[in-house]
């Protein structure tokens, strides 16, 4: 379980957010919809810790922000970024695809040690159970490969909880649905939150949704609840009509 309790983010002067309370259980898979500026980023920072709030605390799994080790407590949240690509790419090209799913036991970028045995077990097992190409330079991989692979880095740890920040983003159709099978099925058990742009990237196994909006929580709750005209209308500041069809959510200016 993760919880957000009464925080605020204030920085040189600037409330970026104010009040956030926020609850996530074990099986339950977010997605965190607002406009640019609404603080979905700041809140990413501050629960993976590597922002403080000026007030309130985190908790993941019984431990609290300001209480616990940072190290610690990191090794809770995964982190599923897929710029980091570029890093990777550029700094260290030669990397395969096994060796970047190592590194990330350790939430390192690159190996700069052998791994454990155990290490090199877990990481070929996840590549092979997806059938991604773990021999192969991850800066020759295709662009799906290569978020799939980020991926299982994140996984790595065997963390309780899953950020991912705009895990779709610059996808074709063809990857992003891998992505999304591969998500779901790696993620049983666990509390994901994944923050997106555009509904129509909503993975069909999404759960609940944390509406941002100026640096506050503007609705949270079963996503079938929130995703709605009348909700969407007023965080995005524009009447929009919401539809669903086969699962998949849309909308469009009315």
């Amino acid at each position: 379980m993760i919880v957000a309790h009464n925080v605020r983010y204030v920085r040189q002067g600037n409330t970026i957010l104010d009040g956030i309370t926020w609850k996530a259980e074990r099986n339950e898979h977010w997605i965190m919809l607002g406009p640019n500026g609404s603080g979905k980023s700041s809140f990413i920072k501050l629960l993976t810790l590597y922002e403080w709030p000026t007030d309130g605390f985190i908790e993941i799994d019984g431990m609290r922000s300001g209480t616990e080790p940072v190290s610690v407590m990191r090794r809770k949240i995964g982190l599923f970024e897929p710029a980091l690509h570029s890093s990777i790419a550029h700094f260290y090209p030669d990397m395969t695809g096994e060796e970047i799913v190592q590194a990330g036991a350790r939430g390192a970028l690159a190996l700069y040690e052998s791994p454990p045995e155990e290490v090199v077990h877990r990481a070929r097992k996840l590549l092979v159970e997806e059938r991604l190409p773990w021999e192969r330079p991850f800066s020759v991989m295709s662009s799906g490969e290569q978020r799939r692979t980020l991926l299982m880095r994140a996984l790595m740890p065997k963390p309780s909880m899953l950020i991912l920040d705009e895990p779709f983003e610059s996808l074709d159709m063809k990857a992003r649905y891998q992505l999304e099978s591969t998500l779901k099925r790696n993620t049983e058990g666990m509390v994901t939150l994944t923050a997106l742009h555009r509904i129509e990237e909503i993975p069909a196994h999404a759960s609940h949704a944390l509406l941002m909006k100026n640096g506050k929580v503007l609705r949270s709750g079963p996503l079938e609840e929130l995703l709605n005209r009348e909700n969407l209308s007023e965080l995005y500041e524009m009447q929009l009509e919401v539809t669903k069809h086969a699962g998949r959510y849309s909308c469009r200016p009315t």
